[in-house]
């Protein structure tokens, strides 16, 4: 049987201090291995030279910790599959909405959950002279008690506003996961305390990219008056913009389906003024409204 004796035959030679001595048995340390026989009493040394010891290839105390990069389009697929049948994907954004009338209790305040077919009226007719409807999506809306989340931190991928177990929140990382799963495109309408906070958020598969998830949102000024810039001119100026080129095909998707014609910028900014409209000056006169379109 061959023992190790871990014992190091080389010690250094005199005069040289610990840092030198260190560094010359890095490269010069020997270890002496001794042969034993059963069938003897003999027994025979060897010293075995050691290949040096290579320094380490990081230095985990200097290099500082590096974020996560994610993938955009993975998260998305992940998304899609967070429920197992589509009427479990909807009833995640109900619970978003009753979670927002109930964040506390408010004396005086009915809370109200609508939910209702997303339908235009198109411009051609039948042979009776009645124009023909389109039906775009669904809409969820639900006013709110107190301040909503603003979409600039509701829309964060992974973010949610319920900090501990039991806590009740609403448009955190389930309405992302349950906006993905339902369809390729969602938006996101909010009116946080008055008509000239208004907010647009946007969910699309269109938008993920390799190098990141990609959920904007936009703040507007829904005011009526003298010296009051329209809304409809505010995103008609902002998503004309090539930095927004993106964001404003998802908008002229829209406005296809509002319009029954091709890609139609214009048209699916009217139909989302058209639901600001309602959230600011038709939803019983509240001051914080949410819908999902």
């Amino acid at each position: 049987a061959e023992v190790l004796d871990l014992t190091l035959s080389d010690q250094g030679s005199e005069g040289e201090d610990d840092a030198q001595s260190a560094r010359r048995n890095f490269t010069s340390t020997e270890v002496l291995v001794k042969n034993e026989s059963k069938s003897s009493n003999e027994t025979h040394e060897r010293n075995v030279r050691l290949r040096p010891i290579p320094a380490p290839r990081f230095n985990n105390d200097a290099d500082a910790p590096k974020l996560t990069i994610v993938n955009g389009k993975g998260f998305w697929k992940s998304w899609t599959r967070s429920f197992k049948t589509t009427l479990l994907k909807l009833l995640d954004l109900i619970d978003n909405s009753v979670d927002g009338i109930t964040t506390q209790y408010t004396p005086r305040f009915t809370g109200r959950v609508h939910i209702y077919p997303d339908v235009y009226e198109q411009s051609t007719t039948n042979r009776k002279g009645k124009k023909y409807t389109s039906t775009t999506g669904l809409c969820i809306r639900n006013n709110s008690p107190d301040h909503i989340v603003p979409l600039a931190e509701a829309l964060v991928v992974h973010s949610t506003n319920k900090v501990d177990t039991g806590d009740i929140g609403e448009n955190g990382v389930g309405l992302k996961q349950a906006c993905a799963a339902l369809c390729d495109l969602s938006f996101v309408l909010v009116k946080n305390g008055s008509n000239a906070d208004v907010e647009l958020g946007i969910v699309a598969k269109s938008l993920q990219r390799e190098d990141g998830p990609y959920l904007p949102a936009f703040q507007f000024s829904n005011e009526k008056g003298r010296g009051k810039t329209p809304l409809r001119k505010q995103m008609i100026s902002l998503f004309s913009q090539p930095k927004h080129e993106d964001v404003a095909r998802c908008i002229a998707l829209y406005g296809a389906d509002v319009s029954g014609d091709d890609l139609n910028l214009a048209a699916g900014i009217d139909g989302i003024c058209k639901h600001f409209d309602d959230i600011c000056h038709n939803f019983y006169g509240n001051c914080h409204v949410f819908e999902v379109l």
